[in-house]
């Protein structure tokens, strides 16, 4: 008898599911069949309906999430350099919003090597698709490259902190070094405390 469509696609799903859940606790290489089996409350051979294998599944659940920043990433992007403030903040907190707990996974060191290499493959062509002229400059490579490190190296450190920062915080904070770099960042400091204690001492005042 035929299994019904949308149960096919929820015992696949949850075999994902599972995946992710064991990837936040485990190098993925290390992730065996009858692990992900067990926790997901199936036994192997059902494993085998759906997948080759764990390079199969792993393969499966990156392109799954590739598609997803190549559709709402590249939709984003076009606005990172508009001239509206408010859509430009909202499309780099989109920026820092994908950067969720599945690409800390196998971007972490705990994660698949290989996969950076594969998020360049969708993200350099709709960054070059609105620097225009700058990707002639001869510095786009370099400066493609430094992003991407700095956006991930950000995430991963943010994760390994427990998310210490608040979500707005963070995307906030990313922002602000993303558009006016580490050293614009640290010149606000002084000028920011010092409107903190000038605001203290206008309440002490009142």
């Amino acid at each position: 008898m035929n299994k019904r469509p949308d149960v096919t696609a929820q015992t696949r799903q949850k075999l994902l599911d599972s995946f992710w859940a064991l990837a936040g606790e485990k190098n993925i290489s290390q992730i065996t069949v009858g692990d992900l089996a067990r926790s997901a409350g199936y036994n192997r051979s059902t494993f085998y309906e759906y997948f080759k294998d764990m390079p199969d599944l792993i393969e499966q659940a990156e392109n799954e999430l590739l598609d997803q920043v190549r559709d709402e990433f590249c939709g984003s992007a076009v606005t990172l350099l508009g001239e509206d403030l408010n859509q430009e903040m909202d499309a780099f907190y989109f920026l820092f919003r994908m950067l969720n707990e599945q690409m800390y996974c196998l971007l972490g060191p705990n994660g698949d090597p290989s996969f950076l290499s594969r998020v360049k493959e969708v993200v350099v062509p709709a960054i070059s698709g609105f620097l225009g002229d700058a990707q002639d400059s001869g510095y786009f490579d370099y400066m493609v490259s430094f992003a991407i490190s700095a956006l991930i190296g950000y995430l991963q450190h943010w994760h390994e902190q427990g998310q210490d920062l608040p979500e707005e915080e963070f995307y906030k904070l990313g922002y602000d070094l993303m558009t006016r770099g580490v050293i614009g960042v640290l010149a606000e400091f002084p000028r920011q405390e010092e409107e903190k204690k000038e605001t203290e001492t206008a309440c002490d005042c009142s």
